[in-house]
């Protein structure tokens, strides 16, 4: 009911009518003692055609800026077969066990339906960890919202640093972010996610994409913020709520944290840097937005 809730608020705030141009919020860093510029822009690793083109304050931040900073290089990852093939590689099981061996048998299946119904299920699922069948859930959803993670805006940014040569600047690795969820993530908290992307939380899951979306569309922080807000406080059984916030803890809390010490590292070096990460990362209960002012840097939206 409080997520049901907080998308119905969104929508409230949301202005109707469509756009010339996206309207992406863009936030500049600066900190006390520091020539350096930094900037900030919440991004969502998928979208399509209205994402396009991007605001003269998006293009003018980046084109000012020396240095892209990401999460991880996704371009990179997405198009070099070595970086692909080790990627699935960390996400194997071990000889012997399957993936029913980490999620209910009866989960699986439901699971496999609900992808197969998608055109998206192969057989090699089996033998992988249940983040692989969670992925490909999340990109069903986001077909279903008419978004593409090719369009996205990270990947949007790091085709254009690798074609203009832009030194970019990964905040993490592909493998290190592998290594979090197949190694450092609670074990029992797979069937509360898979559970979360199959009917009828489908539904709720691929309303509360597009919102999100078309709120960055809008560059309406307050609306992003309502739901990241409310996405952060899922409401579960007790013993699910606790495998929940320890997910959080580490897919958000702590890397909020590395993220807020990258950025006042590149201020303190002197990099003026275009950073694009995860827009719960910039505008999240423990976002950069927030975390930034706390540290006393000096933090405003570009208009």
């Amino acid at each position: 009911m409080r997520k049901l809730a907080a998308l119905l608020l969104a929508l409230a705030l949301l202005a109707p009518g469509a756009l010339a141009e996206s309207d992406f919020p863009v936030y500049q860093v600066r900190a006390p003692g520091s020539s350096a510029t930094v900037y900030l822009f919440p991004s969502i690793h998928a979208a399509d055609e209205r994402a396009y083109p991007l605001s003269q304050i998006s293009q003018d931040a980046y084109n000012a800026s020396d240095y892209l900073a990401v999460e991880c290089d996704i371009f990179t990852a997405t198009y070099d077969v070595g970086v692909s093939l080790r990627m699935m590689q960390s996400m194997k099981l071990p000889a012997g066990q399957t993936v029913t061996d980490l999620i209910p048998q009866e989960l699986f299946e439901r699971v496999k339906a609900y992808l197969t119904e998608h055109n998206l299920y192969m057989d090699l699922y089996e033998n992988y960890h249940p983040f692989l069948l969670l992925s490909t859930m999340e990109n069903a959803i986001l077909a279903e919202c008419g978004l593409d993670a090719l369009q996205g805006l990270d990947m949007h940014f790091l085709q254009l640093a690798h074609e203009e040569g832009k030194a970019i600047l990964e905040i993490e690795s592909i493998e290190e972010q592998t290594s979090l969820m197949v190694a450092q993530m609670p074990a029992g908290i797979w069937p509360v996610l898979l559970e979360s992307y199959l009917p009828p939380n489908d539904a709720a899951s691929a309303a509360s994409t597009g919102l999100l979306y078309e709120a960055l569309l809008q560059g309406d922080a307050n609306a992003l913020e309502t739901m990241l807000a409310a996405e952060s406080t899922e409401v579960f059984s007790p013993e699910e709520q606790a495998l929940y916030n320890a997910y959080n803890d580490l897919l958000l809390t702590q890397r909020d944290a590395k993220m807020t010490a990258a950025v006042l590292n590149y201020l303190a070096e002197g990099k003026n840097v275009f950073v694009v990460v995860g827009a719960a990362h910039v505008l999240g209960p423990t976002g950069l937005v927030d975390s930034l002012q706390s540290a006393g840097c000096a933090v405003r939206r570009v208009e």
